[in-house]
């Protein structure tokens, strides 16, 4: 798709949101010091690599947090799942213990520019924030 926008390439319609954060990241930054620029480099590259693998497309980041979209729930899922093992089997500087929380949810965006705006937004956020480290939550995915 060469000359179209990063914004024309994202899925409309019923779409999957993922949005992901690390748990005690204040406490890591504290602990680790300079070796936390490291370790949130690697957390980057993990995460993005297991978006690729399964079409998930970076809407923002935020310190260490990722709002991704996916056009099938099963493809966030996979990716969900591939990103919480590599994560759990990473040698992370200082020996940390990263944890990821992660919210899923299908539903409907409104395409704004190069993110989305809407209710389904939302409560992706909102179930992220109830998740803890290492699992994720997805208490209304929904096949379209």
């Amino acid at each position: 798709m060469v000359g179209m926008s990063r914004a024309t390439q994202l899925p409309t319609g019923t779409v999957t949101f993922l949005l992901t954060d690390i748990e005690g990241s204040t406490l890591l930054l504290r602990e680790l010091g300079d070796r936390y620029v490291t370790l949130l480099a690697e957390h980057g590259s993990i995460v993005r690599r297991a978006l690729a693998r399964e079409g998930g497309e970076v809407i923002d980041t935020e310190g260490d947090s990722f709002f991704a979209v996916f056009s099938s729930p099963g493809a966030a899922v996979r990716a969900v799942i591939d990103m919480q093992r590599e994560l759990a089997g990473h040698a992370w500087p200082g020996g940390a213990d990263v944890r990821l929380r992660m919210g899923l949810h299908t539903g409907e965006g409104t395409r704004v520019g190069e993110g989305y705006v809407g209710l389904d937004v939302h409560r992706v956020a909102r179930i992220g924030d109830a998740g803890h480290g290492g699992r994720f939550c997805c208490p209304w995915l929904r096949a379209p």
